[in-house]
């Protein structure tokens, strides 16, 4: 049902979307199914506000499982932005490496996001690696 969510419509479906969330915390099978279905929104049919949605809670679940999909998106004038919040909260190397990766592919405003989240996806690395604690917590 997400697939097919259009602002305006009903949020039912994404209330339940988020009560699932919210139930799985702890529960890494649970997290990994919610996630495997949030990217096929993403990488199916979905509308864009079903899409803007998967993007948002794959910024609370999303692993590096996540990060093909996402970096996809990089090109989307509508949910760049959504992808680049979703690899930075996702962060390590593979999220790193596929922004590096679509930089050749992307101009404009959607360039220059690309290479602010690198600067972000860096210093998270550079603090993580300079001791100042572990990377932010995922819930």
């Amino acid at each position: 049902a997400l697939s097919r969510h259009e602002i305006g419509a009903s949020r039912r479906v994404l209330g339940a979307i988020d009560e699932a969330i919210r139930a799985s915390h702890g529960d890494a099978g649970a997290r990994r199914d919610l996630e495997a279905r949030l990217l096929a929104v993403l990488e199916g049919e979905g509308t864009p506000d079903s899409k803007d949605f998967a993007c948002r809670r794959l910024s609370l679940i999303g692993s590096a499982a996540s990060v093909p999909a996402l970096a996809k998106l990089l090109g989307d004038e509508r949910l760049a932005h959504l992808a680049r919040q979703a690899l930075e909260r996702i962060g390590g190397a593979e999220a790193r490496e596929a922004v590096e990766k679509e930089l050749t592919r992307l101009e404009g405003s959607l360039r220059t996001g690309a290479l602010h989240t690198l600067e972000r996806l860096a210093a998270r690395e550079a603090a993580a690696g300079a001791g100042r604690g572990p990377e932010a917590p995922r819930p």
